[in-house]
């Protein structure tokens, strides 16, 4: 069960580093990329916030129940390397705004993941096992700008 936890809280990890890079420098690469102005980024934010309400509200559930936790996982990966890689290939804003629509569905790693430990444990153990996550996903979110900050100085210097 360590070891399974563990790897649970790794996923965790590395989802919320690139999930926390994305949303911390998305703006200046579109900026520098692609010319993206006010409006553009407005767009962008507008459509990540309409979808994230409906992939996390109205989909996740009957998602969990046909597909399965574990499942959600994968696709939510699956999702979210669509979405950068759509992102890094961009040569055109409309990319852009199709690849916010995949990223909505790689959010959906972190309250899965949540569940599946609280699902894993006894209710003695909740508080700990998620202050670890929260722990961990706080750590991530610390370092997701910083390290990917450097990934994407470094092509441009």
């Amino acid at each position: 069960r360590d070891s399974f936890f563990r790897k649970v809280a790794l996923l965790a990890f590395f989802s919320g580093l690139a999930l926390s890079g994305d949303r911390g420098l998305l703006i200046y690469y579109l900026q520098d990329r692609l010319s993206f102005g006010n409006k553009d980024i407005a767009i962008v934010f507008l459509i990540a916030g309409l979808l994230g309400i409906v992939v996390q509200g109205c989909l996740l559930n009957p998602l969990t129940r046909n597909i399965g936790e574990k499942n959600i996982v994968v696709l939510s990966f699956i999702f979210g390397a669509v979405h950068n890689v759509m992102y890094g290939l961009a040569k055109s804003k409309n990319t852009i705004f199709v690849g916010v629509i995949f990223s909505s569905f790689s959010a959906l790693s972190f309250p899965t993941i949540s569940s599946i430990k609280s699902n894993n444990v006894d209710e003695t153990e909740q508080g700990r096992v998620q202050g670890a996550l929260y722990s961990v996903a706080s750590l991530a979110a610390a370092l997701g700008p910083l390290s990917l900050r450097a990934v994407y100085r470094s092509p441009t210097s």
